[in-house]
C-alpha cells in the first residue's frame, strides 16, 4: 500500500494541487541563497500539512488496489492488506490516532479489498511468511 503511493505519484500530486510546487520553487531559491533556516521551516511545514491532512481518499483506495496487486505480483498472498485492516478495524473509535481522521473507513475499505480479492482464483495457494516477518522483526 505505501509503496503504491510512492509509485502512483500520490505525493507529489498533492503537492502539484495544493499550488505549492511553484511556491516551493521560489521560496527554495530564495531561502538557500539567503536564509537556509527559513528553508528547513517550509519543508517542515510542507511535510506537517501533507501528515495531518492526509491524501485524497480515492489516492488511499487505489494505494490499497495497487497494494494488493504488488503482493499479488510478488508472490505474497494479497490477502494481507485486508487481515491488517481489519486489525485496525477493531481499534476504530478506541484509540485516537490521526490514521483515522485522513484514510477512509476500514469498514469501506476491508469490503473494496474484499470484492477485489475475489479475482484471485488462486489466493489460498499463495503464503503469507509469518515466520520470515517475525525473524526480520526480531533481527532489526
Amino acid at each position: 500500500h505505501e509503496i503504491a503511493h510512492v509509485t502512483q505519484k500520490h505525493m507529489l500530486d498533492a503537492i502539484r494541487r495544493g499550488a505549492l510546487m511553484g511556491s516551493v520553487s521560489e521560496l527554495s531559491l530564495t531561502a538557500m541563497k539567503q536564509d537556509p533556516a527559513m528553508f528547513s521551516s517550509v519543508i517542515d511545514e510542507m511535510t506537517d500539512l501533507l501528515f495531518t491532512k492526509g491524501l485524497d481518499k480515492d489516492k488511499e483506495f487505489e494505494a490499497d488496489v495497487v497494494g494488493v496487486e504488488y503482493a499479488y505480483r510478488a508472490g505474497y498472498n494479497p490477502r494481507g492488506l485486508e487481515d491488517y485492516l481489519q486489525t485496525l478495524a477493531k481499534e476504530e473509535g478506541h484509540v485516537e490516532s490521526k490514521f483515522f481522521t485522513t484514510h477512509p473507513s476500514t469498514t469501506l475499505r476491508i469490503s473494496k479489498i474484499d470484492s477485489l480479492l475475489k479475482d484471485y482464483s488462486d489466493i489460498k495457494s499463495l503464503p503469507f511468511l509469518t515466520e520470515r516477518f517475525h525473524q526480520y522483526v526480531k533481527a532489526g
